[in-house]
């Protein structure tokens, strides 16, 4: 969110958004989501991964119901709770790489 408008700005068309935080507080990741929902950064994605939000005070479900509605109107697919990130699982995920995302069956395939 804080490169948008700069030489750095991110690529969000046709892209699978993967998010995930340290210690963040739910209010702020619906702030930047929302920024980036109003830049019109998530108008072209093919689906959305939640990682571990490690050391957050705010239960899964939270989160999930924030996501849900904030990409509701996309109609992708989006997985919660992924194992990546900084908790205690840290599954790769290979950037740059083709994956499937299969939010029906909770299945990453890369």
């Amino acid at each position: 969110q804080s490169s948008l408008m700069t030489s750095h700005e991110i690529d969000t068309d046709g892209k699978i958004l993967f998010i995930e935080d340290v210690g963040e507080k739910l209010y702020r990741i619906d702030r930047t989501l929302s920024h980036l929902k109003n830049a019109g950064k998530l108008d072209n994605l093919k689906g959305v991964i939640s990682g571990e939000f490690a050391g957050s005070d705010f239960p899964p479900e939270r989160l999930e119901s924030l996501l849900l509605d904030i990409f509701a109107e996309y109609k992708i697919p989006i997985v919660t709770e992924f194992p990546a990130g900084h908790g205690a699982n840290k599954y790769l995920i290979p950037f740059s790489d083709r994956i499937t995302l299969d939010a029906d069956a909770g299945v990453v395939t890369y």
